[in-house]
């Protein structure tokens, strides 16, 4: 589960899931949600994604500016997203989407930007700050 964060200068999402995988998804979700994504319907894609970081954290971030890096440079939308593995250091995953429809705003991640994943009693929450591109 997801909400926007209190309104500030940046965007920021703030999300909820069970597991680290799931709060991988969830973030990828509703990214393209904040953004206002779609893709065509008449073409699928698929690919395998894989950042490397320090941390969680900073492979949330690096997977999150690869989508939007897809998104804008390549005019690709994805909305199913499937971890196939995940460690501290690095995050493998398949994606299926389509080509962009449309995208109602256009959104970046600060680079240098550190955010913190939290484990609480039902799962893990990160909020992420996204900028008006």
């Amino acid at each position: 589960m997801s909400e926007p964060a209190p309104a500030s200068s940046s965007l920021d999402l703030h999300v909820r899931a069970a597991t680290l995988e799931a709060l991988f998804v969830q973030a990828a979700q509703d990214m393209y949600s904040l953004v206002g994504a779609s893709a065509k319907p008449d073409v699928i894609l698929r690919r395998t994604l894989e950042v490397r970081g320090e941390d969680h954290a900073s492979l949330l971030l690096a997977w999150l500016r690869e989508l939007l890096a897809f998104t804008s440079l390549e005019d690709r939308v994805f909305y199913d997203f499937t971890v196939i593995m995940l460690s501290p250091l690095r995050l493998r995953a398949q994606l299926i989407g389509g080509l962009k429809e449309r995208v109602e705003r256009r959104l970046t991640i600060e680079l240098g930007l550190e955010i913190v994943i939290r484990h609480t009693a039902d799962g893990f929450e990160a909020t992420i700050p996204f900028k008006p591109a």
